[in-house]
């Protein structure tokens, strides 16, 4: 919440907040420990007349954080020694492995979870799963995500509203 405090200016102006917006997004997405969804719902908050497009910039930039992970799992298959691997980081990732190998990217319709949906993309870039289904998959669930929490908030913005101006 101290990133959101501090990006807080950015996120509600007028002139910078969908980039702001997008950028949260993207790196949230990533392995670092972010959360977008309060800085999308400040921003649909002060400026519900962009929703749509919030929506839009929001989902692209969470999808391609989570072609990033993709992209960094298919890449470090060149440098994975299983020896240097701690025994139960690699038991994690194996059974992570079964599961998307048995799923399939269907799976990564899950890739907006907290804590397990970033590594799930990471994992599908490691097993070389389709990257075409990868991404589809991925800005499905990341794009229903965020619809879902969107019109969540405009259908009660007269309940919720001043509160989330105070933040």
């Amino acid at each position: 919440m101290e990133i959101l405090d501090s990006l807080k200016p950015w996120v509600t102006s007028a002139q910078w907040g969908l980039g702001a917006v997008f950028v949260l997004c993207f790196l949230s997405s990533t392995l670092l420990p972010l959360s977008s969804e309060p800085a999308l719902l400040l921003y649909l908050s002060l400026h519900p007349n962009h929703l749509w497009l919030a929506l839009g910039l929001a989902s692209l930039g969470n999808t391609l954080g989570g072609v990033l992970n993709y992209v960094i799992g298919a890449q470090s298959l060149h440098l994975f020694d299983p020896e240097k691997v701690q025994h139960a980081v690699l038991q994690r990732q194996v059974h992570m492995s079964q599961k998307l190998q048995a799923w399939g990217p269907p799976l990564l319709l899950l890739s907006w979870l907290p804590l397990v949906g970033d590594p799930m993309c990471l994992v599908a870039g490691f097993l070389r799963l389709p990257a075409l289904s990868c991404v589809l998959y991925m800005a499905a669930g990341k794009t229903l995500r965020y619809g879902v929490l969107a019109l969540g908030l405009m259908s009660s913005e007269s309940f919720w509203g001043p509160y989330i101006r105070a933040l």
